[in-house]
């Protein structure tokens, strides 16, 4: 993987989101990029990034939680609950765009 791929295009802008806040000395959590009904339902190609993108987030929790800069212990990152992925029959947690959850979906995974 490049420092131009997709995916690490994508893990770049979260993670410099992440490393705003902890230089205000925050703490943070990563969540794993769910499986999404719209895109990796059917696109190899799509949930192939995903997990790529996945795994730069967590080097870089990882790092910054190992790194014993001011990071050190800032973020952790979190796999999503494997009992609550969604398979493409699970519509009705999807938004119509079928990328974002419904905010009762929202709801429930934040409980």
């Amino acid at each position: 993987m490049t420092p131009h791929s997709r995916p690490f295009v994508f893990a770049d802008a979260v993670w410099g989101i992440h490393g705003r806040v902890h230089a205000k000395g925050v703490r943070t959590l990563a969540l794993e990029i769910p499986r999404c009904l719209a895109y990796c339902a059917d696109r190899p190609t799509f949930e192939a990034r995903r997990q790529e993108a996945n795994a730069i987030l967590r080097e870089r929790a990882l790092a910054a939680r190992l790194g014993g800069r001011t990071t050190s212990r800032a973020c952790h990152y979190v796999a999503f609950p494997k009992d609550r992925y969604l398979k493409a029959s699970d519509a009705e947690a999807f938004a119509p765009d079928g990328l974002h959850f419904t905010q009762t979906t929202y709801r429930s995974y934040g409980e």
